[in-house]
């Protein structure tokens, strides 16, 4: 069994207060269609507006406790910068101190945001895609980016995202529902 490291970094501004249910629901369908998934996964989670806040740490997917109205508030700005760069920084970290029989065979990032960084203050758009490009080209890491009210293509090419794995989503009930069913598509076959 292949062994993937999932690490989800999701908007939780102010402005996702408006799809919070569908938000929600979409995540937690997200983890329920994972967990049919043959093979061992871990999990980790990130939530950012402007702050970031880990909720789940390497975790096995079957453990991971779905979002819920009190564990997913929404409030605040946008600091994605600060959020992946986080993310990568603990992962990475966390991965190379691992023993390398334990490691996980593949990581995948899956972003969403619903909005433009506009608040981060501890990583800069340049550091962050370094990291991305680095990650990308030297682990093999797989980034799924998902985005509303902003070209998401426009904003891969600024991350080095994957123009691939990037998507737009419009920032309804039914488009956050369709974006986590994307990402969880994308998922799916990324650990087939």
């Amino acid at each position: 069994m292949r062994k993937t490291e999932i690490v989800c970094v999701i908007d939780n501004s102010g402005s996702m207060g408006l799809i919070k249910t569908d938000a929600i629901g979409g995540f937690n369908q997200f983890i329920e269609d994972q967990r049919k998934v043959e093979g061992e996964a871990v999990v980790s989670i990130y939530l950012f507006n402007q702050g970031v806040t880990q909720i789940a740490d390497c975790m096995d997917l079957e453990d991971v406790e779905l979002l819920t109205e009190d564990t997913y508030t929404t409030s605040g700005m946008t600091a994605m910068n600060d959020a992946l760069g986080k993310a990568m920084d603990e992962t990475g970290n966390r991965i190379l101190k691992t023993k390398a029989d334990k490691r996980p065979e593949k990581v995948i990032f899956c972003v969403l945001t619903d909005g433009e960084e506009n608040a981060s203050t501890e990583y800069t758009l340049t550091h962050v895609k370094d990291q991305i490009r680095h990650r990308r080209v030297n682990f093999e890491w797989e980034f799924v980016f998902l985005a509303a009210n902003q070209d998401a293509l426009e904003t891969a090419k600024d991350y080095a995202f994957s123009p691939k794995s990037s998507f737009n989503f419009e920032a309804s009930a039914e488009g956050v529902r369709d974006a986590y069913a994307n990402m969880s598509s994308y998922v799916t076959t990324a650990r087939s």
